[in-house]
């Protein structure tokens, strides 16, 4: 039954277009600021994982994480082999991860445009990050 199970996500992955197999629900919607500053004002929080939930505020920190992991499992998606069961299984684990935390989340505007800036000046250190960690997946 998992051998049959495990061809079946072969062989879907090997199979069509090169598309992501992850979609984040388009639920995630800014709300409104009890105490807007402007960003200019703000001051940089570090990343932090999001408990798991669906609609809940996230944080700068929290909203750096999720576009973070995002850019993350992008790259691993394509270079994900996809004939090695420890890379599917790491790979779909990444995802539902992902999925529990970040595919459904509210956020203040400015906490958005913020974290949109500062993980956008680290996209190669990401990508290298996803390329390290599907290498270590033996």
């Amino acid at each position: 039954m998992v051998i049959a199970a495990g061809i079946c996500v072969v062989v879907y992955l090997n199979s069509g277009p090169q598309s992501s197999n992850y979609a984040p629900r388009p639920a995630s919607k800014p709300t409104a600021p009890a105490n807007p500053l402007p960003t200019s004002a703000r001051t940089s929080e570090p990343m932090k994982i999001p408990p798991v939930g669906e609609t809940q505020p996230l944080s700068l920190g929290e909203i750096k994480y999720c576009l973070a992991e995002r850019i993350r499992i992008e790259r691993m998606q394509t270079i994900i082999d996809r004939t090695r069961d420890t890379h599917i299984r790491n790979f779909n684990s990444r995802v539902d991860n992902y999925n529990a935390r970040c595919a459904s989340y509210r956020y203040r505007q400015s906490d958005m445009t913020v974290a949109r800036s500062e993980v956008e000046v680290m996209l190669p250190t990401l990508q290298s990050q996803a390329a390290e960690q599907v290498g270590g997946w033996h």
